[in-house]
């Protein structure tokens, strides 16, 4: 009994949560400043927000907070690809220079000879 009673409240708290909770924002805001019209305000900015960009004020907050951290990581990963191009620069000169050195020290011995 007490497995049903836990389920059916389970339900009915979780199943309209979302919907319910997004009128409570504005009323939050009326109770803690007193004021209908800033309460109506951040509703209609929120509201306007949402529809002309389709983000919502906290995923835009979000978003701010996580570009910094993707900006980082694509310094240390382009940080990262530069090191290693340089690295191969380098040992690819080096080849060069070395077989460069062989074939005229060969053409050398080969006139000598």
């Amino acid at each position: 009994m007490k497995k049903v009673i836990s389920i059916a409240l389970g339900v009915l708290f979780l199943s309209g949560c979302v919907q319910t909770t997004a009128l409570l924002g504005p009323s939050v805001i009326g109770a803690q400043s007193g004021s209908v019209y800033k309460a109506s305000l951040q509703y209609g900015t929120n509201y306007m927000i949402k529809k002309s960009t389709g983000k919502s004020t906290s995923e835009h907050a979000l978003g701010l907070i996580q570009e910094p951290i993707k900006i980082r990581k694509e310094k240390r990963i382009r940080n990262n690809l530069t090191k290693l191009l340089e690295r191969h620069i380098l040992t690819t000169r080096a080849t060069n220079l070395l077989n460069q050195h062989i074939f005229t020290t060969r053409k050398k011995l080969l006139k000598n000879n």
